[in-house]
C-alpha cells in the first residue's frame, strides 16, 4: 500500500483534534487540516507538535 494522506475537515474542534492526534499517534499516516482560521490552524499544529512529534510540512490559508 503506498503512503495514505487524511484531509480533516473541521480539525481544529474538539472530535477533530482527537482524530489528528489518534492518525498521527497510533498510525504515523500524513494529514492535512483544513478550516477557516489559519490563526487556530497554527495553534494546532504547535500542540500537536509538542505532543507527537511530526514532520512539519506547512501551514497556510486559503481565502474564497
Amino acid at each position: 500500500m503506498g503512503k495514505i494522506t487524511f484531509l480533516i475537515l473541521g480539525g481544529y474542534g474538539g472530535t477533530g483534534k482527537l482524530i489528528c492526534r489518534k492518525l498521527l499517534k497510533e498510525f504515523g499516516i500524513s494529514i492535512v487540516i483544513a478550516g477557516r482560521s489559519i490563526q487556530k490552524a497554527n495553534e494546532l499544529c504547535s500542540d500537536l507538535k509538542s505532543v507527537i512529534p511530526f514532520r512539519w510540512k506547512k501551514c497556510m490559508h486559503c481565502q474564497k
